[in-house]
């Protein structure tokens, strides 16, 4: 069943909606956080498959962040062209994984994820000082 126009418009600009509720969720940080999300599932379930299904997800994943990244571009998620580049090196670090990397079967991710978490939250948190500051 198509979802109404009407439903839909409100959230136009909002990259996480609040599912129910009329509302949108924190847009502020909606984006990383699902780039986040998505790339521990996408190391998690390379851990227990084989190489083509590895190379086939992380293809795939890259499309879909590539997807999620250009609409959080549109709507003005990011906060300039740097804040959208170190987004931008985390889906580029799942496509390099996938097709260069052979094995997944460790959790180092996590040591690469927390280095992720803190170069953009890091990148973020310093800008919107500096914003803060020249108002």
């Amino acid at each position: 069943m198509p979802v109404p126009v009407a439903t839909v418009a409100p959230f136009a600009g909002c990259l996480l909606p609040a599912l129910g509720q009329g509302r949108c969720v924190n847009s502020r940080w909606s984006f990383s956080l699902q780039l986040l999300v998505l790339y521990l599932a996408v190391f998690h379930f390379w851990r227990g498959v084989e190489r083509p299904a590895v190379v086939a997800s992380g293809l795939a994943m890259t499309v879909l962040l590539g997807v999620l990244f250009a609409r959080a571009a549109r709507t003005g998620y990011f906060l300039n062209r740097w804040d959208g580049f170190w987004h931008a090196t985390v889906i580029f670090d799942i496509l390099l994984e996938a097709t260069l990397i052979p094995a997944h079967g460790h959790v180092g991710f996590y040591l690469c994820a927390a280095a992720f978490v803190v170069v953009v939250v890091g990148y973020r948190a310093l800008l919107s000082r500096r914003r803060a500051t020249e108002r």
